[in-house]
This record gives C-alpha cells, structure tokens and sequence, in this order.
C-alpha cells in the first residue's frame, strides 16, 4: 500500500517530482497513441457510443420490461436510428449488463485524465491501458458492423480491411524500432578480447559475453583479477536491457570462481543511477529502507 501511495504522492501531489525529468506538451500522448495504436487509437472514443447504442437496438422485451411501460419492443427492420433511441425512460437495471464494459471505459478515462493533467509524461505510463485500448477499439469496431449489417450486409469487409490496415501499420512500425533503433544491439555483436593482462578491451555486454564468462574451454585467468569483475558502462547506461544477460558467476580454467557485477562509469550523466537491491534473507531484507537515495534527481557519488 505504501508503494503506490508514495508514487501518487510523488508524481501528482510534490511541486517538484515529475518535472525534475522533463515536460512536455498533451500532445505527446496524443503522438503516442497513434503511433503505437494506428487506426485502433481513432475508433476508442466512440466505443461507448456506439456499443450503447447497439446494446438498445439489439434488446429483446420481457415481462420485466413491460412492468416498466413498454409494451413491446420496435421492431428493429424499417425503424430509424432515433426511433430506436427514443427509448430514454427505462429502468436503470436494464443496463445492468452494460455496466461491465461502461465500469472498463471508465477505468481508461480515469486513468489518462490523471496522466495527461501530469507535466511529466511517458509512454511506459500508458502501458497499463493497452490491453484496454484493444478492447474498446474492437468494441468499436464490432457495434459499428451489428449496427450496419441490417442494411449493409457487406459492411464486413470494411472492417477486415481496417484490421488488416492495423496489422500491416503495427508490423511496419516494429520493423521501423528495430531498424532505426537497434544501435546498442548492434554494438553488442563484437566479439569479446582479452588482452594480456586480463582486460576487456573490446566488450560484449549482452547474450554472448554471458557465454563467453560461462565457457570453460575459454582458458580464463583470474589469478589477476579481482572480486566481481566489473562490467562497466556509461552515460548510455540505460540502454543496457537486464543483468540477465549477466551470469552470477564465471569460472577461469583452474576454477576460480568470480561474480559479475554492472558498474557504473563517471560520465556527462549528473543524475540518480539506480542501485542494486542490498543482500539478505527474506523477508527481513524488503524491510531495510534504502539509503543514498533522494527525490530531487541528484548524483550519488557513491553510485
């Protein structure tokens, strides 16, 4: 409970918490949306509409309903789409199988009213809603083909073009992150050398320097070397993806056993690194509260 109420407090309540990291303008989300959601972003907005409006002309009359005034449903075939709204006085448990997907859309409004009133602006803070996202598109997409089919009958093959409009814009944008966005991927590919005395000199920080630490038949020699080696990185530090591509341990020819630790170089970053978690046993160790740390984003040397 403490976490999430210190993020909130943090990031919505302080005067100074998010905009220590930048700002930027509505907009921003607005740009990331149609980049990550394409066609889908555009049809979100009219999923209640249009699935309320769906929901009313798709109902079928009871006893229930007749207890409330109406006698008999309209007949869907040859009404107007205002004929069949001009339902307006019923009963509020009629739509009690409509709150389910109303409750979710509301979920999606609260969540980017708080985000986008925040100067502060990410896109990992919009992850959350994705899966929400999907859903009222399809939502949207779905009432849109139920509504028309009375009258269209074709209407379907609008909307497999549209999802495979979805499909070809999304498969084309991860093409374009991996391809315009892969440079410190890429760097990772050189082979991994070690001179003469020991020294990395050119450094594979990812997959194959794991197996290259973890292959014995490398003839390895740690009698020069301390405890952990050190894999170093600077101020491009946050593009190293996980210490999983790190192993615990490395093993020379003659089995002398070394840890792996990522460490930090002094660099033209000035700000609050991150910091490993300390060591001990469960649970006690969730319990320390971590030391060196501020919230004003500044540098702790000892980092």
């Amino acid at each position: 409970m403490d976490a999430p109420l210190n993020i909130v407090l943090y990031n919505v309540f302080s005067h100074h918490g998010p905009d220590l990291y930048g700002v930027e303008p509505m907009s921003y989300y607005l740009k990331n949306l149609i980049l990550n959601w394409n066609v889908a972003a555009f049809l979100v907005p009219f999923a209640v509409p249009l699935s309320a409006l769906n929901y009313i002309c798709s109902w079928k009359a009871s006893e229930e309903h007749k207890k409330w005034g109406i006698r008999e449903l309209l007949a869907l075939s040859g009404q107007s789409v205002l004929s069949l709204c001009s339902i307006s006085a019923i009963h509020p448990s009629y739509w009690r199988h409509y709150s389910a997907l109303f409750l979710l859309f509301a979920s999606f409004s609260v969540w980017c009213l708080i985000f986008f009133s925040q100067p502060h602006k990410e896109e990992r803070f919009l992850f959350p809603v994705y899966p929400l996202i999907a859903l009222m598109a399809a939502v949207s997409l779905d009432s849109v083909e139920r509504l028309t089919s009375r009258f269209l009958p074709s209407l379907s093959v609008i909307s497999w073009g549209i999802l495979s409009c979805f499909v070809l814009i999304s498969m084309s944008r991860s093409y374009a992150l991996h391809k315009n966005y892969s440079a410190h991927i890429e760097v990772g590919k050189h082979s991994v050398v070690l001179d003469a005395h020991n020294l990395i000199s050119s450094v594979q920080v990812y997959k194959s320097l794991n197996e290259h630490l973890m292959d014995h038949q490398n003839k390895l020699d740690f009698s020069t070397r301390g405890d952990p080696l050190r894999v170093c990185v600077g101020k491009e530090w946050h593009r190293f993806p996980s210490s999983f591509f790190l192993p615990q341990m490395a093993v020379d020819s003659r089995s002398r056993k070394r840890g792996v630790h990522l460490y930090f170089l002094k660099s033209e970053f000035a700000g609050l690194l991150p910091k490993y978690y300390p060591q001990g046993k469960l649970p006690f160790i969730t319990r320390r509260i971590p030391t060196e740390m501020n919230n004003m984003n500044q540098e702790e040397i000892s980092r």
